[in-house]
This record gives structure tokens, sequence and C-alpha cells, in this order.
């Protein structure tokens, strides 16, 4: 049976983090305003589809998490 949505299992952990008694904010913010995101969604696009695992943050963005983090 295909699952309803793709990341059907994602949105549920996410909805069930929302439901738990503490304050959560799920803010949107563009790639473009993001430079790790930005760089990270080109670098999904080489892969060519799938799942990346990261445990660790790639070289390429690092200049810009600590750019991002101030």
């Amino acid at each position: 049976m295909r699952p309803l949505h793709d990341y059907r299992d994602e949105v549920k952990k996410v909805k069930d983090h929302m439901g738990r008694d503490w304050l959560c904010q799920v803010q949107h913010s563009f790639c473009e305003g993001n430079a790790c995101v930005d760089d990270l969604t080109r670098m999904g696009v080489t892969i060519g589809g799938g799942w990346a695992l990261l445990t660790e943050p790639p070289l390429e963005i690092m200049t810009h998490l600590l750019a991002d983090s101030h």
C-alpha cells in the first residue's frame, strides 16, 4: 500500500512535537535568506534523488553556518 504522502511519517513527527506541552514555533524561511539551505539544496540536486543522511554538516556549508548563527 502506497503512503498517502511521501513525507507522511515526518509530518506526523512534527505534529507530535508541536502537540507537546512546550512552546514551539515553525517559521518559513526562503532558501535565498538562508545560505545553508541554499547550498544544501544545490547539493541535493547533485545527489539525484533519494535520501542523504548527514551526521555532521558538510564542509561546503561550514562558513555559512557560522554566518547564520550571528
